[in-house]
C-alpha cells in the first residue's frame, strides 16, 4: 500500500512539472506569434514607404491598419477601420489575416490598464500632404505586459505617444 502511494506521489509530482513546462511554452509561443505579427505589419509600411516615399493614411491622426469589429481598439476609444489604409496595403499584406480579437493584458501596478486592445494603428506625427514620419502602435506582450525588440535595427518604446495610455501600448518610430 505504502508503495502505491509512493508511485502515486512521484507521478503526481511528474504531472505538475509537465503542466507547468507546458504553460510556459505556450506563453512563448503566443509572445512568438504577437512579435511575427508586429513584424509582418512594420515590413508592410517599410516597404510602403520605400516605394512610394511616404506612408499610407487617410489623413487623420491615427489609422487603423486591418478591418477589426467596431475597429482598433485603443485604450477606453476606437480608431475606425479605414479603407484607403488597407486599399494602399493590400500589396503587402495579401497574405496576411488579422486576428479580430482583443488582447488582454493584467497589471498589478500603479497605472490602471484597460483590456480592450485590439489591433494595429499608424500615428502620423510630420504630414505636409502625406504622411511622412510617425509611430506604428501595438498592444503589449499579453503574457509579459512588455514591449517586444521586433527587429534589432528598430527600436521599440513603451512610453512615445500621449494621449493614448502610455502604459499600454508600445510604439515604434517610423522616419
Amino acid at each position: 500500500m505504502i508503495e502505491l502511494l509512493v508511485v502515486i506521489g512521484i507521478i503526481a509530482l511528474l504531472s505538475s512539472v509537465i503542466l507547468s513546462s507546458m504553460t510556459q511554452a505556450r506563453a512563448q509561443a503566443d509572445n512568438a506569434k504577437q512579435i511575427a505579427d508586429y513584424r509582418v505589419v512594420l515590413n508592410a509600411l517599410l516597404q510602403f514607404k520605400q516605394d512610394n516615399g511616404y506612408y499610407p493614411s487617410d489623413n487623420t491622426n491615427y489609422t487603423c491598419i486591418g478591418t477589426y469589429s467596431g475597429g482598433c481598439k485603443v485604450v477606453s476609444s476606437s480608431v475606425p477601420n479605414s479603407t484607403s489604409m488597407n486599399n494602399s496595403l493590400q500589396k503587402y499584406l495579401s497574405s496576411y489575416n488579422f486576428l479580430d480579437k482583443t488582447v488582454t493584458i493584467i497589471s498589478s501596478g500603479y497605472f490602471p490598464m484597460s483590456n480592450d486592445y485590439k489591433g494595429f494603428v499608424l500615428s502620423c506625427t510630420n504630414r505636409d500632404t502625406q504622411c511622412n514620419k510617425g509611430y506604428l502602435l501595438f498592444p503589449a506582450l499579453k503574457n509579459k505586459n512588455s514591449c517586444p525588440q521586433i527587429m534589432s535595427d528598430v527600436k521599440t518604446g513603451d512610453d512615445i505617444v500621449t494621449g493614448i495610455d502610455e502604459y499600454t501600448w508600445c510604439s515604434v518610430e517610423l522616419n
